[in-house]
């Protein structure tokens, strides 16, 4: 689907309607999980463009699971989301005119009643309470641009996008997501990292060796990768990333899976 068939479908579509899968959802199956703990659960995913729905999972005292749903419409068509930890999401997109968008999605402490789904009759979790999107717009960009990938530092600090400008090059840029008055940063472009051309997606994890890296790959037929890498931690990257096909990770031993922490969840 289109950058514009996505946006058709947002501006048409009624938000209360939620596909689990299928051709206008963003995922088959289960929801990504965006954050894990002992007993609970919480998982994410975008629909028909234009909404956000989170599900909180948690275990009663029978061991059985229990859910609730938080979910909320944008006024762009949803692109991508990501999260950043526990309640907390980055929600990427494109307005009417193609301008680039962030927003930051927390979900906090909200009145209201909660709808159990999967109960047993049991005790209700104290972990499953109701919930309202608190958004804050970080980013603002040019018309007629592409919304290509992007990803949300787990300490909230910045979102890393990649955005495809009119003319077909594509930029990485930091965002500041704490400051969003600070200029965003350039961090490379397709100019210069031709492989950013063909990007499709965007993770971050650990390295045993490398710390902190934001990956963005592209499509897994001649799969490419380009890394950013924050050795520290500090939110500053360390320098130009490194750009590779699989074979290049491999041949500088950077392809063993037990050396990556995923922080997706």
């Amino acid at each position: 689907m289109t950058e514009d068939e996505a946006i058709r479908l947002a501006l048409g579509s009624d938000s209360t309607v939620f596909h689990r899968q299928g051709d206008e959802g963003y995922i088959e199956g289960d929801y990504p999980l965006g954050w894990r703990a002992p007993g609970f659960k919480q998982r994410f995913t975008a629909v028909n463009f234009n909404s956000v729905l989170v599900m909180d999972s948690a275990q009663d005292a029978g061991g059985a699971w229990q859910s609730v749903t938080h979910q909320s419409s944008a006024n762009f068509s949803v692109m991508h989301v990501a999260s950043g930890a526990l309640d907390r999401f980055a929600v990427f997109g494109l307005t009417r005119d193609k301008k680039p968008v962030v927003e930051l999605w927390n979900l906090v402490a909200a009145a209201g009643t909660v709808v159990l789904h999967g109960s047993s009759g049991g005790t209700t979790s104290p972990q499953l309470v109701p919930k309202g999107f608190l958004k804050t717009r970080i980013y603002t960009g040019a018309p007629n641009q592409g919304a290509v990938a992007f990803e949300y530092d787990p300490a909230a600090r910045y979102v890393v996008c990649a955005i495809r400008d009119p003319q077909g090059e594509v930029s990485l840029l930091q965002i500041n997501a704490q400051n969003p008055s600070t200029p965003p940063v350039v961090l490379c472009n397709s100019t210069t990292v031709p492989e950013l051309n063909d990007v499709r997606y965007a993770l971050k994890a650990d390295h045993t060796a490398l710390g902190r890296v934001i990956k963005f790959g592209t499509a897994f037929k001649s799969h490419k990768r380009i890394m950013l890498v924050d050795a520290s931690n500090d939110g500053v990257f360390d320098g130009p990333p490194l750009v590779g096909d699989d074979a290049y990770f491999a041949a500088q031993g950077l392809d063993t899976f037990e050396d990556w922490i995923d922080l997706d969840h």
